[in-house]
């Protein structure tokens, strides 16, 4: 899932006029421009506020479902027996969450505050039953991207957990392999000193007893592990 992109509205209103002015138009801005050429009829600037703000939570309801599609796909693969790092397609999943929530509890707070309003200066008719519904319509969203927003995150925790175990077994493997394999180094390295009187110098079979003695000493290290309940 690309991460989408994410435009301020920008706007000056008064009783019945709403005023912006952007180089390339945001996606529910051009919505609602294109509903009322088509014969949607709008009441006032805040009548157009509203079917902007309306348009967008319908942009969001659409992305929450595709993120939650995308993360369903995402736990289908890393629950899988072989573990998966799957952070490179979580990854842009969470920056759009975190940014869409972020801008949802701001609007949803800046919604209360006009419903709260007691400044001196009035607001256009209108306006605090407009806050109210959309109030409660960018809350309902901002629940369910909160939902994505711990969701992800607890995803992104079991695919570390998951790496971070499948690390660990393979450090474990290495090191049983390492501890197997230094008694025998040890022995290759006694009879390899280029020094009089080694043991089994002057023996005819003096290869295959210290084949077998390094056999021996893996044998030994094996044993120990066991003892001690490493194996």
């Amino acid at each position: 899932m690309a991460c989408c992109d994410i435009g301020w509205f920008r706007f000056a209103a008064s009783e019945h006029l709403i005023i912006t002015a952007r180089l390339h138009p945001l996606r529910c801005v051009e919505a609602v421009r294109l509903a009322v050429d088509r014969g949607l009829a709008i009441h006032g600037a805040v009548g157009v506020f509203a079917a902007v703000v309306t348009e967008f939570e319908k942009v969001v309801d659409a992305l929450i479902h595709e993120m939650g599609d995308e993360l369903d796909r995402i736990e289908d693969y890393v629950f899988e027996t072989a573990p998966r790092d799957e952070r490179r397609r979580l990854g842009p999943v969470r920056r759009t969450v975190v940014r869409l929530n972020r801008q949802l509890r701001a609007s949803v707070a800046l919604f209360r505050r006009y419903q709260r309003w007691d400044e001196p200066d009035p607001l256009p008719t209108g306006t605090i039953e407009m806050a109210e519904t959309l109030a409660d319509l960018l809350g309902s969203a901002s629940q369910e991207m909160q939902g994505l927003q711990d969701r992800a995150r607890l995803l992104h925790e079991e695919i570390d957990s998951k790496i971070s175990s499948e690390t660990n077994r393979h450090l474990y493997i290495l090191s049983i392999m390492t501890a197997f394999l230094l008694p025998p180094t040890l022995v290759t390295g006694f009879f390899g000193m280029n020094t009089g009187d080694l043991p089994f110098a002057g023996e005819h079979f003096g290869t295959l007893f210290a084949f077998l003695l390094g056999g021996l000493s893996v044998w030994g290290a094996w044993w120990f592990l066991k003892r001690v309940g490493i194996l």
